[in-house]
């Protein structure tokens, strides 16, 4: 009959209790690898996050603005040339509306606001945004007028930065 080999104090030689030190050592390292490629995703999440965060920051901005100021622009009878700024990055639009107020468009430390008849209403871009470019141009032909906004808006948070170009042209109403 055949009898399994015993340690003095009759236990079987495989029956042993507990983790060795290689054990231990492979669990450490899984472990860790697993560790570093959770926080590795955990920072590409946040990069990404901010990336987009950004971008649609930018663009609610250049929503925002582009849309109050081409609508005034199209419901404005004239625009008065001696207050307004042209080809200048910190560009000025004064227009002369339909009933008889007058609207100006301009930046202050890369905000953009709005002024109706000498009162500022308040301002077109969002706080964090940084409008770096803001030129106004005038078009003018047999048909009417037109203003061509260039617009340039920044936006940084957490170490990431970001611009991006807008353009727009109006026809202004009262012109033809």
């Amino acid at each position: 009959m055949y009898k399994p080999i015993t340690k003095k104090n009759n236990k079987k030689v495989g029956d042993k209790k507990g983790i060795s030190l290689i054990e231990t050592l492979i669990y450490m390292a899984i472990t860790t690898m697993v560790l570093i490629f959770v926080v590795n995703m955990m920072m590409f999440t946040s990069k990404t996050f901010n990336s987009f965060k950004i971008s649609r920051d930018i663009k609610n901005s250049a929503i925002i603005s582009m849309s109050r100021m081409t609508n005034e622009i199209a419901k404005a009878k004239s625009v008065d040339t001696t207050s307004s700024l042209f080809n200048n990055p910190n560009g000025k639009l004064s227009l002369n509306m339909t009933n008889g107020d007058k609207t100006t468009f301009f930046l202050d430390s890369g905000i953009l606001k709005i002024e109706r008849n000498g009162v500022i209403e308040g301002s077109l871009s969002l706080t964090d945004i940084f409008i770096s470019n803001l030129i106004f141009k005038m078009i003018t032909n047999q048909n009417g007028e037109a203003i061509k906004i260039e617009m340039n808006i920044k936006d940084k948070e957490n170490g990431f930065t970001k611009s991006e170009n807008f353009y727009m042209t109006t026809v202004l109403r009262g012109s033809y």
